[in-house]
């Protein structure tokens, strides 16, 4: 697979490209997660089960609300702590799926064989650094939602009680607490897949994997980028399921077999997808930053000689790189940069003139 700088139409085309190419791997990969999930929420639908009818027969007949009392999940221990441990074992389940499809795609880019169990090895050796950059999410999210209650919540409604002139700008208020609330959840989506792919595909550990997740995402360049990638992600996952939760509050949700069955069926075709969209662009980032797609044409076939004639020194090919590496280097990290200067002046100093043997990397393929 060619590897080279994409733009955002690229990377929705890659990722459908793979999907489709893929596709009974990538299903397999969601499939492996979602089946225990399964059985989680059937339980949990279970125990729930009087709460859901109670809700559907108060929709159906809004004149009993007041008249009666229906049970609630705060009457059982047991229904609160099924919920707890479904949502538990969801996060867990997706966490795994999303690092797994991330080493599909990398052996991919590789031409390398593409497996469910090739993809799920590298996730599940490093099932503690996973939890914990997952552990850390959850926590960011807990601490935004916490902030989001007591910077705007509560000043509104002292501030209404106060004063009920102020409930005029309560839409505008609301309004933008929900903006803030989806870029934050916007950016901890992207960020997080970030810090997962970092600790499955690059071996960091929790720390260092979310600080180079971090690094490489709110930068100018690519913040915008990383906030339309996610937001499309997070889209493909959403809507779907909420069409399916949807049609369980409508009545489905009193068949818990028929729900559980339709939501896995969904969750399987489109979460591959979404953590697609999430690795493309993952990997897209690395070429900008780290230059991939360089160091893959230095050891490989990614460049042929783009028409440059060979000199006294240089193929035709090696100008081609030089000339792509002069080009990007700016948009490099400096350690990247240097790396890749070395790996290209290393070489082809034996050949040149000894005046020209002194140079520093980038000064010789400058006057190459």
């Amino acid at each position: 697979m060619e590897v080279r700088p994409l733009d955002l139409g690229d990377i929705f085309d890659r990722a459908i490209n793979l999907y489709v190419r893929h596709f009974r791997v990538f299903a397999g990969i969601a499939l492996a997660a979602i089946a225990p999930l399964a059985l989680v929420q059937y339980a949990a639908l279970r125990l729930e089960g009087p709460q859901l009818n109670a809700l559907v027969a108060l929709w159906e007949h809004p004149e009993r609300f007041g008249a009666e009392r229906f049970p609630t999940i705060l009457d059982s221990p047991t229904t609160i702590a099924s919920t707890v441990v479904s949502v538990i074992v969801g996060y867990l389940a997706i966490s795994f799926a999303v690092c797994a499809v991330a080493v599909a795609t990398s052996n991919a880019y590789r031409n390398e064989p593409v497996d469910v169990g090739a993809a799920y090895r590298p996730a599940l050796a490093r099932w503690p650094e996973i939890i914990g950059v997952l552990a850390i999410a959850l926590g960011v999210l807990i601490i935004c939602y916490v902030v989001t209650v007591l910077v705007v919540s509560v000043p509104l409604i002292v501030g209404v009680m106060i004063s009920p002139v102020l409930l005029l700008i309560v839409p505008i208020i609301g309004l933008a607490a929900i903006v803030a609330i989806f870029l934050a959840l916007a950016l901890i989506l992207v960020t997080g897949s970030f810090a997962f792919f970092g600790v499955v595909l690059e071996g960091c550990g929790v720390r260092d994997s979310v600080r180079l997740a971090v690094s490489r995402i709110f930068t100018r360049p690519q913040l915008g980028r990383a906030l339309l990638c996610s937001i499309s992600a997070g889209a493909v996952m959403v809507v779907p399921t909420g069409l399916v939760d949807t049609l369980a509050f409508l009545g489905l949700g009193r068949w818990p077999a028929a729900y559980v069955a339709l939501d896995s069926i969904v969750r399987c075709a489109i979460l591959p997808f979404s953590a697609l969209i999430l690795a493309v662009y993952y990997f897209d980032v690395r070429v900008r930053r780290e230059g991939l797609d360089l160091e893959d044409a230095i050891f490989g076939d990614g460049v042929d000689d783009a028409g440059y004639a060979p000199t006294a020194y240089l193929s035709g090919r090696e100008r081609a790189l030089i000339k792509r590496f002069l080009e990007r280097r700016d948009t490099l990290t400096p350690q990247r940069r240097a790396s890749i200067a070395a790996q290209l002046a290393g070489p082809v100093r034996g050949r040149v003139p000894e005046e020209l043997r002194s140079l520093d990397d980038e000064s010789l393929l400058e006057r190459l």
